[in-house]
Parts: C-alpha cells; structure tokens; sequence
C-alpha cells in the first residue's frame, strides 16, 4: 500500500490544539485546557463534539450505532476537524483526560512516543483492534496510550481513505509516519489504578481513567 509523502513539521509556527469532548458530567475537559494555556500556550484551540463555551466548538454528534462506535465517532470527529478551515493544517490532538504538568513545546509533544508495556485485556475489542492495527504496518509500535498527537491533515485524510476499519489510528497514522520514535519514560503517567491513584513527583504529562475528585483536587494545585 502507498504511503503519502510524509511533509516537514516546523515548529516556529501556531498549531490547533483540538479535543474531543461529550458532555457527560464530571470530566476533566476543563483541566487539560488549563494544562495547556498555562504549559503550551500560543495555540489555537477547538473542541470537536458537544458545545461548551472553553473553546471555539466544531459541533458533532455522537456515533452511537455500531459494535466500533466509539472508533467510528473517533473517525467522524476527525474528518470534522480536517475539513474545518479555522484548524491549522498541522494539528495537536488531544485527549480530555490527558494534562500537561509542566512546560511543554510542539516540538517535544510530537515525537512519538510508544509504550513498551504489554496490551491489557488481552481478547478484548479494543485488543483485537490493536492487533490488526499492528498487522498493517512494518513498523509494531503501540502508541494507543492518550499520549497528545501531532497529525497533519493531508496525512491523517489518506489513512481515513486507504484503510478499512477497524484500527486504531493513533497507532495506524504514527506507524506509518512518524520520525524517530521512542519508548515512553516516566514524565509520562498512564494511570489505570482509580482506587489507590496518586501522582507521581516526576510526571510532566498525566493521563487518567477516571476523573475522580482526588484528581482534580490535585490538578488544582498545579494549574
């Protein structure tokens, strides 16, 4: 299968930062926002899904009708940020319970990053998903961590064009295109544990699976 050319990233140049963000009570949509303001400002920022008044919003409903739904609702959401003129061509995509714990560049944040952890719930969908993600490319990295990644439009529409569902594109788009990849270190916290949660000294990006209020008792603290 061809692959696009792959364009050069600059990096003295303003990025979209955009989200993907469903209304659903307590979450921490509000916080990664802060996290960047305060951590990698001078960006543009965008929220793709339910209306919120944090950012400029590209509304789009959820996708809710099939056993991928929540990949199809992934994939529709980006094709909504492809075509929206007001994001930059080459875009930061973030996760709203990701957050940024200290100063961060573009530059930085787009090398990939993949974990050397082995895949969890082996035999779930999601697993499945990766697997057959992992097949299409040379390349075996698993980079479906809600680490923020950097896409470029052009690149991003080919591999929604090209490939059949199901994949994990995160995984699929930075297999085929990213440069100088590395194992994930311990700035970045993937945090599955909600019961006995604590943050780590040394953690300059967190992730969670849950926004519980120990989290965000500490994210206020730091932003």
């Amino acid at each position: 299968m061809v692959k696009a050319e792959c364009p050069r990233l600059l990096w003295d140049k303003e990025y979209s930062i955009v989200w993907v963000y469903h209304n659903v009570g307590l979450n921490g949509l509000e916080y990664s926002i802060n996290s960047v303001k305060k951590f990698l400002p001078h960006h543009n920022m965008f929220v793709c899904g339910d209306h919120t008044h944090l950012a400029e919003t590209i509304n789009t409903p959820r996708t809710r009708n099939s056993i991928y739904a929540k990949w199809h609702d992934s994939l529709t959401k980006l094709q909504r940020i492809i075509d929206h003129t007001g994001v930059t061509d080459d875009f930061l995509w973030m996760y709203d319970d990701t957050f940024f714990l200290a100063p961060n560049t573009i530059r930085n944040v787009a090398q990939p990053k993949y974990s050397t952890s082995p895949p969890e719930n082996k035999g779930s969908l999601w697993y499945c998903q990766l697997m057959h993600t992992l097949s299409l490319t040379e390349s075996k990295y698993n980079y479906s961590t809600h680490y923020p990644v950097v896409y470029n439009k052009h690149l991003l529409q080919h591999v929604l064009d090209t490939y059949k569902p199901p994949y994990l594109v995160e995984t699929l788009y930075l297999n085929l295109y990213g440069k100088h990849p590395i194992a994930m270190d311990n700035s970045f916290q993937f945090s599955r544990d909600c019961v006995n949660w604590k943050l780590k000294p040394e953690t300059t990006v967190l992730n969670v699976k849950r926004f519980t209020p120990t989290v965000q008792a500490a994210l206020t603290e730091i932003l």
